[in-house]
């Protein structure tokens, strides 16, 4: 049986320009940023594709991923595997422009990557340049309105407070099966470790919650073979996971779950 998955995102770094108070990503948590080894995300990005067959989505996220000077060498090296993925999306919140050898690299495989900009208004102040840089070289974009009135989706949700979920696991179960984050299966690797989701990820990797066994894979455990690994995959979300119990992502798409202004900063 073949393994794909919709979303699977390669975690750049920590290191952000902004300093947003609701980051769906905890970003300000994080006391120490740090842009992940070149090595540690090479080895991610090759064990990844011996698990996957193909992956609609292969996606480049951070904090600020264009904040890397070899975004580029990054990008190249991911494209060794384009026959098992369909687009490369690249998500940025316009403040700085690519880095390096970026723009060139983008250009060279813009048909098949898209820049997905979250446009927080005045704090994105090289919009403007990016989105003409990348017309200009033929690359595909996208612009979501996080300012001002009528912002993307009405705008963000608190899931910074952590109080545990009340409820019994059944119930639990069940919101979780209709979170957006599984819905889109939108997994993210970082530091040799493979998560469900963005939540699940950040917060295990920021500690602040106590993530089993059950709720990751090691990519680099050899003592675990690869069909195992894939057999883990199979089951990732049929069960909630530890962040599942401080997370809200589940009440998204709730109208009457209070949406706040976009990019508030700390």
């Amino acid at each position: 049986m073949k393994t794909i998955t919709k979303r699977l995102a390669i975690v750049l770094t920590t290191k952000c320009t902004l300093r947003c108070r609701l980051c769906s990503n905890h970003i300000p948590r994080f006391e120490k940023p740090a842009h992940t080894p070149y090595s540690e995300i090479v080895s991610d990005l090759d064990h990844i594709f011996e698990l996957f067959d193909y992956i609609d989505w292969l996606q480049l996220v951070g904090g600020e991923v264009f904040m890397r000077r070899d975004i580029g060498e990054i990008i190249e090296y991911a494209f060794k595997y384009k026959a098992k993925f369909k687009k490369m999306v690249i998500m940025t919140n316009a403040t700085v422009l690519p880095r390096g050898t970026g723009m060139a690299v983008l250009k060279q495989h813009g048909k098949d990557c898209l820049i997905q900009i979250s446009d927080y208004g005045p704090l994105s102040s090289k919009k403007d340049y990016l989105l003409k840089s990348l017309e200009q070289n033929e690359i595909s974009c996208v612009v979501k309105q996080y300012y001002g009135d009528n912002q993307y989706y009405g705008g963000w949700i608190d899931n910074t407070n952590r109080e545990p979920f009340s409820g019994c696991d059944e119930e639990l179960k069940s919101l979780t099966a209709q979170c957006p984050q599984v819905v889109m299966q939108n997994m993210h690797s970082f530091g040799g470790k493979l998560y469900p989701c963005c939540n699940s990820c950040f917060l295990s990797e920021l500690g602040a919650v106590h993530s089993t066994k059950a709720d990751f894979i090691d990519l680099n455990d050899t003592n675990i073979s690869t069909e195992e690994k894939r057999a883990i995959l199979s089951t990732f979300y049929l069960s909630p996971h530890a962040s599942c119990r401080v997370c809200r992502w589940y009440d998204c798409n709730n109208a009457n779950v209070r949406r706040h202004p976009a990019a508030e900063q700390i």
